[in-house]
């Protein structure tokens, strides 16, 4: 395979992304407008400027796509409390059986 073919499907894979980003964007950019003119969202979503751009549906539509991508690179707090919810219940409720298993589990990774 030649060297730079990694750079090439790099390049396919984040202009692919890049290009869903942009489309999810504008999608929920319009939908906040037209809720907003629809009365089933606040009604300064539905506002445009002299030029015709929905700048708050806009705005809001980036704030909510940033803060997504943002909780999603932070390790979510609930894995933690699960983890111990779980290790309780192997130790109060897991039948022997159960417990065999996922020591089987573990072994095999």
């Amino acid at each position: 395979m030649p060297p730079f073919a990694a750079a090439i499907m790099n390049f396919v894979v984040l202009t692919a992304a890049l290009s869903s980003v942009n489309t999810n964007l504008y999608l929920s950019t319009r939908m906040l407008f037209s809720l907003g003119r629809g009365g089933y969202a606040p009604t300064w979503m539905g506002r445009v400027s002299d030029n015709g751009v929905p700048h708050r549906a806009l705005l809001a539509s980036t704030a909510g796509i940033m803060a997504a991508i943002l909780l999603a690179m932070v390790p979510p707090l609930w894995i933690r409390v699960m983890a111990r919810a779980l290790r309780c219940w192997d130790e109060k409720l897991a039948t022997r059986e159960e417990r065999a298993l996922v020591r089987a589990a573990g072994a095999a990774r």
